[in-house]
């Protein structure tokens, strides 16, 4: 749990109480927390412009980068391979964790973009993975989705690195108002129901899915259509700041 201080508190679901406390990575408010179970690292991103990679075990400061230099990150998103890690602050930036160089700016989003949600590619290449793209890796590039704050638009963008700055996404979702909490549900070759949904609940409460389809990491429009109407009414309990928490 990431506080308005800059602190993170880790609790124990099992004994429901506090199992630590890491404070010496950021010096404001914590806005989002990504695992990372592959190499035991949590990464938060802060107000104060910073991401750090935590080392969960001992609690400290694995590494530190500033993210952005004009304004607050208000999201991080691990990558489905473990190697980038995405953040969003007035652009969005992909991120080489390793390196900690950004090698590509996403810029479709007209103010400050506040949740990311990164969708694992799929199995079957001809159903839909990102690939046939030159210079990108089937396991490397994936997809994603932006929301911004003010913003009717949900955003869908691929990963891959062809060019250094993206300013157009390959679809989007179009609501009549500003999302809340966003979550995807993507289809493999073992699911029964093989519709790839979208799910959105607005600040009204209502739920709004989606169905689309994937046509590849390439410059197509993805086809989109509403599979709910009429929207289904649901409760929503939000922070200040609009942050979803349940």
């Amino acid at each position: 749990m990431g506080t308005q201080t800059g602190a993170i508190l880790l609790y124990s679901v099992v004994k429901a109480d506090l199992q630590s406390k890491m404070d010496e990575g950021h010096d404001d408010a914590v806005n989002c927390l990504t695992w990372d179970e592959s190499s035991d690292s949590l990464f938060s991103c802060s107000t104060d412009r910073h991401i750090v990679q935590w080392n969960l075990s001992s609690g400290k400061v694995k590494h530190k980068w500033k993210g952005d230099s004009g304004g607050a990150i208000y999201s991080v998103c691990l990558s489905p391979n473990r190697r980038n890690l995405l953040s969003a602050s007035r652009s969005i930036k992909l991120w080489d964790i390793e390196t900690r160089q950004a090698i590509k700016v996403f810029t479709g989003h007209g103010t400050e973009v506040t949740r990311l949600l990164c969708l694992s590619p799929r199995t079957d290449a001809h159903e839909g993975l990102p690939n046939g793209v030159e210079g990108a890796a089937d396991d490397d590039a994936f997809y994603f989705l932006s929301a911004a704050a003010g913003d009717r638009l949900i955003n869908m963008w691929c990963s891959n690195a062809d060019r250094k700055r993206d300013k157009s996404a390959l679809a989007s979702f179009s609501l009549p108002e500003e999302p809340r909490c966003v979550d995807a549900w993507l289809a493999t070759t073992a699911t029964v129901d093989r519709r790839n949904l979208l799910a959105v609940v607005t600040r009204e409460g209502k739920l709004h899915v989606y169905e689309y389809h994937l046509n590849g990491c390439v410059r197509l429009r993805l086809s989109t259509s509403a599979v709910s109407s009429p929207p289904l009414g649901i409760l929503v309990a939000v922070v200040s700041g609009g942050h979803c928490v349940g």
